[in-house]
């Protein structure tokens, strides 16, 4: 990755920010993968996430059409 960012940059040079900012990247997806299977390993136990994740993308796609206003909810039927 450090490569590729080195590479990408209009210089050339990896710079300290690039490392922090590919740092922060890492230990943020790190943490979700381990937020991801520790749910997981829940499920699999029979015990319910008490606030399952779901991403803002998914939390719009399925919102109830009751809390959607009605001319939402014809213009999604139509």
């Amino acid at each position: 990755m450090y490569q590729a960012t080195a590479y990408a940059s209009s210089d050339g040079v990896l710079t300290e920010k690039m490392v922090d900012e590919i740092v922060a990247e890492a230990v943020t997806a790190h943490k979700q993968k381990f937020d991801w299977r520790e749910e997981q390993e829940m499920l699999r136990a029979g015990v319910s996430s008490s606030t399952p994740h779901r991403s803002a993308k998914d939390i719009a796609a399925f919102t109830p059409l009751s809390t959607q206003s009605k001319t939402e909810a014809t213009a999604t039927v139509s």
